[in-house]
């Protein structure tokens, strides 16, 4: 199709035929209405590509918007069909990075830069996607477009499911903000340097680690790790023929607890921090203290005050500063991120562990109600999987192949 489309263009001697010549702002209004009707049954898919933005491109709020997406989607397509010799249906994550890495200088410059000062006609041989070498302003809107346009596409279930967090800060809709797999591995890594084996000095890597794992392995948010009781780790009947353990979670006193099945990670990392602590791998029933416990004072062996929201937070902050540094040193080809994870915080976190979830076949609801969301929540409507298992499943199928166990 891609193929046939191209040679019938090109007999006309334009280097870039025109992929939307007679698709503009009125035709894609009148065609709104029935997409519209078409992606509420559910029934249909587009035949092409084309056919795919053409379909994308009706959810314009305005002509200058249609304008300007439009523009993105035909360059867009015209590196996708001549550079990687692709369809969209065949998108993949490296796809749309290779193609942000091109803008910033297509080559070979004379076929896909403008050499001329003034606009010409779009059936011009002079046209060419870009005009002049892109504003970082520019690139940038380039690239939430473009991500807009292939998290709408993998919605409708034209595009492959892959990971876009890193490209979707503000794109003005919520796209959740997570860790790539490959950011997932290098912030664990960067959080076992922090390990020095001494036991005394250890007492900030066993928090942070904890903390990690409570928001990956149960969806805990800051709230809910600061005000649930340690005690609230209670056994519960046995799933599969395995005993197991559950967390009543407290994120306000007027509100239900919401319970969380704690699976044999989660298990682990408890027994890891309560080790740490010089306290027994599980709660008593009468234990008293939360989640996250005071660091003691030295000399008398007391606690601290009760750690705080503000704690948990700063904290955070603190390892995602140093993970973007130990990315500028460390890892240079993962400097693009250092930016945006610089200003991560907990939710990253829980949308890393939930996209995992979904990655294994959990479905969507569960993970809402792993995270205690609603299950219209903006957090997750971009990420989807269609399988259905037990909730308890959630929980003993929920890894985070953390490096070290320290037990």
């Amino acid at each position: 199709m891609v193929a046939s489309l191209f040679k019938a263009r090109f007999r006309v001697k334009v280097i870039f035929p025109s992929l939307f010549s007679e698709f503009d702002y009125s035709a894609a209004s009148r065609m709104g209405v029935d997409i519209a009707r078409i992606l509420q049954e559910g029934k249909n898919l587009p035949r092409s590509d084309l056919d795919a933005v053409m379909w994308y491109l009706t959810t314009m709020g305005g002509p200058a918007a249609f304008q300007e997406h439009r523009a993105h989607a035909e360059r867009f397509l015209h590196f996708l069909f001549r550079i990687k010799s692709k369809s969209l249906v065949d998108l993949d994550e490296r796809d749309i990075d290779e193609y942000f890495k091109f803008v910033d200088d297509p080559q070979p410059k004379a076929d896909w830069v403008s050499n001329v000062p003034q606009t010409v006609k779009r059936s011009d041989p002079k046209w060419r996607p870009f005009m002049r070498p892109l504003s970082p302003r520019t690139r940038k809107n380039l690239r939430l477009a473009i991500t807009r346009l292939i998290l709408w596409l993998q919605k409708i279930h034209y595009v492959n499911f892959f990971h876009l967090g890193q490209y979707s800060a503000g794109t003005g809709e919520n796209f959740p903000k997570y860790f790539t797999k490959k950011q997932w591995e290098l912030l664990k890594s960067f959080v076992e340097t922090l390990h020095t084996g001494v036991l005394s000095q250890d007492a900030k890597y066993h928090r942070v680690r904890w903390i990690i794992q409570l928001a990956y392995l149960g969806g805990l948010d800051a709230s809910e790790i600061i005000k649930t009781p340690m005690r609230n780790f209670t056994n519960a009947a046995k799933f599969n023929g395995i005993q197991r353990m559950e967390l009543h979670a407290v994120s306000d006193e007027s509100v239900e607890m919401r319970k969380i099945f704690v699976g044999p990670d989660l298990l682990q990392e408890l027994g890891v921090y309560r080790k740490s602590l010089g306290l027994s791998l599980v709660p008593a029933k009468g234990e008293s203290g939360f989640l996250v416990l005071p660091y003691r004072v030295k000399s008398t062996g007391l606690y601290f005050k009760k750690v705080i929201e503000s704690d948990v937070s700063n904290l955070l902050k603190w390892v995602f500063r140093g993970f973007a540094r130990y990315l500028l040193s460390e890892h240079p080809d993962s400097v693009a991120d250092a930016e945006s994870i610089e200003k991560a915080n907990i939710t990253w976190i829980r949308l890393t562990g939930a996209r995992s979830l979904l990655d294994n076949g959990i479905a969507i609801p569960m993970v809402c109600k792993f995270l205690g969301v609603a299950k219209t929540s903006k957090l997750l409507r971009q990420l989807r999987h269609d399988t259905v298992e037990p909730f308890e499943q959630v929980a003993m199928n929920h890894s985070s192949t953390w490096p070290s166990q320290r037990l």
